[in-house]
């Protein structure tokens, strides 16, 4: 009883992690606010050819004040003074700048350093964000509408992303919907079957990463996740790290949402190892 608990857990935890794992794929909206951070590249994945961007002006956090001082220096020696006169009544005309105030001047005259710098690709947008603030950024291209990233620059913060994959889900799920529209028996076995041939239906997702667990006689490794409208389907390696046979049933691994359990072998022989195809509810 303890075991099938142990599994039963290790089970949930596969399933948050997953969703932890994948978090940087995103579905694609209208409208969407995203955290990037700050002094650091960022790339955008769009499954669509990007035709054109805009952007609106960028709103710093704290605003820049600009040095009066320095104006008025450059002010003092750019036009003479015409008040003051000596004792003969001739004009102060202005001295020679120092090479202090030629640096000044030149420095005003440098091309402003943008606060993003945006690259565009084929379907990929980079930035490097310099400033922290936000702005917004329009998308041309998705067949529907445009698509509008409200970019918020944050520093510190280990949630922000850095690499994002927008995914057009509405057009997969239709696909998958009609995949899954057939009676709920007849879909297990097809999607048991598409893990067993290494196949992925259509309209479905795959997902592939390697996590282990590790209990008391044998260990547990997700391989990948089939991910569709209304079920999920994972292919895990089961090994046998005793020194004895083990005896592998459904019951062990069942949980709350599980629909199906499939193993290609039952019996694992001491330090062997089987497959075992999972499908859930999504």
């Amino acid at each position: 009883m303890k075991i099938i608990n142990k599994i039963t857990n290790i089970l949930i935890c596969f399933s948050l992690f997953s969703n932890i794992l994948f978090a940087k794929d995103m579905p694609i909206s209208n409208k969407l606010k995203i955290t990037i951070p700050y002094k650091s590249f960022v790339a955008f994945e769009f499954p669509f050819e990007i035709k054109d961007k805009d952007i609106t002006p960028f709103v710093y956090v704290k605003k820049k004040v600009k040095s009066k001082k320095v104006k008025k220096n450059y002010d003092e020696y750019k036009k003479p003074s015409l008040n003051k006169t000596t004792n003969n009544d001739t004009l102060n005309l202005p001295k020679t700048p120092t090479k202090i105030q030629k640096k000044i001047i030149q420095k005003q005259k440098v091309k402003k350093i943008p606060p993003l710098s945006i690259t565009v690709g084929k379907n990929i947008i980079k930035i490097y964000a310099r400033e922290l603030g936000h702005t917004e950024l329009i998308i041309w291209g998705y067949k529907a509408y445009p698509i509008m990233l409200e970019l918020e620059v944050v520093q510190n913060d280990k949630y922000a992303n850095k690499y994002i994959k927008f995914l057009d889900y509405k057009t997969n799920e239709n696909k998958a919907e009609i995949f899954e529209s057939t009676y709920h028996e007849r879909v297990l076995t097809k999607l048991i079957y598409a893990l067993y041939n290494n196949k992925t239906p259509t309209g479905y997702k795959l997902k592939e990463d390697t996590k282990v667990f590790q209990l008391d006689f044998f260990k547990l490794v997700l391989i990948k996740e089939l991910v569709g409208k209304r079920y999920i389907a994972s292919e895990y390696l089961v090994a046998n790290n005793s020194d004895k046979t083990l005896n592998l049933y459904e019951e062990m691994f069942s949980a709350d949402g599980v629909y199906a359990i499939s193993f290609e072998n039952n019996n694992l022989n001491k330090h062997s190892n089987t497959r075992m195809f999972v499908v859930t509810r999504r």
